[in-house]
C-alpha cells in the first residue's frame, strides 16, 4: 500500500518490474479529491485519474508513477510468486 496525503509532492515512481504471479493495484482518490497515477505496463504507457484499477499477468513488466493528488494505492499479488527485476 502507498498513501498520498496532503502536501506531499508528486513524483514517486514504482520500479519497473515482474511479478511471477498475477498483480492488480486498485487507485483510491481520498474522499472530495483527485488522484492521477501513470501506469506502464510491457512499454506502453497511460493515464489512471480518480477511482481505477490495473491488472498485470504474471511476467509483465510494470509500474507506476504519482503524479497528481490523495489517496491510496492498493497492491494485490497473488500468493507463491516472487519478485524478479
Amino acid at each position: 500500500m502507498h498513501q498520498f496525503g496532503p502536501g506531499v509532492r508528486a513524483g514517486f515512481a514504482e520500479a519497473l518490474h515482474r511479478q511471477a504471479a498475477d498483480e492488480a493495484y486498485i487507485f483510491l482518490p481520498d474522499f472530495g479529491r483527485s488522484l492521477e497515477v501513470e501506469v506502464t505496463a510491457d512499454g506502453a504507457a497511460g493515464r489512471v485519474r480518480d477511482l481505477g484499477t490495473a491488472y498485470h499477468p504474471a511476467g509483465s513488466a510494470h509500474a507506476y508513477r504519482h503524479l497528481a493528488g490523495e489517496g491510496l494505492v492498493l497492491k494485490f499479488l497473488r500468493l507463491g510468486g516472487s519478485c524478479a527485476q
